[in-house]
């Protein structure tokens, strides 16, 4: 009889290690696996966020260079993995938003009548402006692209294509918008930024400008290379010069690099 007590005992330990050993693989598959996935989800649910926020910050910079008026935009940097009581999770995801360096806008060969043509004489006219680019810093989301504002294009730039956001705001019908970004940012953080905006020259009337010896163009400071700045000024071309509603007769590498020349009718 104490044989058989004690055989049970033995066979009731072992099964409860079995089921213990268990346990501890399956939590180790779900640690592994099912977490990480999780994740990645949370993080890919916090870029297309910051994509569509970042919009609205380009949303507010052209409106507040059109009336005038201080705005703010808040971009979420980072992100918070769910709570969990028994996994574990990484460090929060953080993000940096900073300003490129400044680069010049030139628009050439422009000229104005009255006293706007002092200043508009055909001579060349320099407008120092900058970008702004997200950098995401994710644990499981690989590859993710960095969001890049440039001249009033927002893109997404992946190692191997970009995938334009918003289109350009540079040349519509017969006006030229410039928009140029001063200041300096760098934030990098896994809570929210608040972005400030203020006017620095906002603009209060159109000048009309033609050309007298060569067309109008515009050397714009740009990561894009000409051929995807052709295809965002695709409405406005015009490479005959017969259109009336379309004035963009050319887009060609600048002289620098990373610049991109816009030649108007």
């Amino acid at each position: 009889m104490r044989l058989r007590t004690d055989e049970r005992g033995v066979t009731v330990q072992i099964g409860t290690v079995l089921l213990f050993g268990v346990l501890v693989i399956l939590l180790s598959i779900y640690q592994a696996s099912v977490v990480p996935q999780q994740n990645e989800q949370v993080e890919f649910t916090h870029n297309q966020q910051v994509q569509s926020q970042l919009q609205e910050l380009r949303d507010d910079l052209h409106r507040t260079a059109t009336t005038g008026s201080d705005g703010s935009a808040s971009v979420a940097l980072g992100t918070q993995y769910p709570v969990r009581a028994v996994f574990v999770n990484p460090a929060s995801p953080s993000g940096t938003l900073r300003t490129t360096p400044p680069a010049n806008l030139t628009i050439e060969n422009a000229t104005a009548s009255g006293e706007t043509g002092d200043y508009w004489n055909g001579n060349a006219r320099n407008f120092s402006t900058r970008g702004l680019t997200y950098d995401p810093l994710y644990h499981v989301y690989q590859n993710p692209p960095t969001t890049v504002y440039d001249n009033g294009v927002l893109y997404n730039r992946f190692d191997s294509a970009n995938r334009t956001l918003a289109g350009q705001q540079l040349v519509a019908d017969d006006t030229i918008s410039l928009v140029a970004l001063n200041g300096s940012l760098s934030k990098s953080s896994s809570g929210t930024a608040t972005v400030g905006l203020r006017p620095v020259s906002a603009a209060t009337r159109t000048v009309t400008v033609s050309n007298e010896t060569s067309n109008v163009s515009i050397l714009v400071p740009t990561a894009l290379p000409a051929d995807e700045w052709e295809d965002l000024l695709s409405a406005e071309m015009d490479e005959t010069g017969t259109d009336p509603d379309s004035h963009v007769l050319s887009v060609s590498p600048g002289p620098r690099s990373n610049t991109v020349r816009i030649t108007l009718e």
